[in-house]
């Protein structure tokens, strides 16, 4: 995606106004309609400040475990993905052959490696609520692309991990 879509996008998700909305920039608004949405509503919400405050970003140390799972994600290091950035709360939960699994699948499709990096990305550019004492991000990543509606990062030991 060019930097430039990708930073309208984001700005539409966190509800900036760039001011002057160029085609690409309606175009954006139009595909995060959600499905059975009217054709009025991107310029409605657009136009419309966002009902909630506007969202927190991630702490810094967040960020650092996302892009440095995501960078080990796009070098085909899946091992070091999933025993260095999963939870270590969550990796007790499975087998070792349920993990075996997990690595092997990411390991030989760029299809199932590209699910987790695009998940990444989305999160990055997300605002969490926190859970738990502030030790659990959630993440609402419904009707994103993704399989799933959550993504759950936890805090363990003072370090953040992916937990879901």
């Amino acid at each position: 995606i060019p930097l430039e879509l990708e930073a309208q996008i984001d700005d539409l998700l966190v509800g900036r106004n760039r001011g002057g909305a160029s085609g690409i920039g309606l175009a954006a608004a139009a595909a995060s309609v959600p499905a059975g949405g009217s054709a009025s509503a991107p310029s409605a919400a657009a136009a419309a400040p966002p009902a909630v405050a506007a969202p927190t970003r991630n702490p810094p140390e967040i960020i650092t475990l996302l892009e440095q799972a995501e960078r080990v994600l796009v070098e085909g290091k899946c091992d070091r993905y999933y025993r260095e950035y999963l939870s270590p709360e969550l990796r007790r939960t499975l087998s070792g052959r349920t993990l075996d699994t997990l690595v092997g699948s990411c390991n030989r499709s760029i299809a199932s490696r590209g699910l987790l990096i695009a998940a990444l990305r989305i999160v990055r550019r997300s605002a969490p609520s926190f859970e738990a004492g502030g030790n659990r991000a959630v993440y609402d990543v419904e009707g994103q692309g993704l399989p799933y509606d959550r993504y759950v990062l936890e805090r363990v030991d003072g370090k953040w991990y992916i937990a879901e």
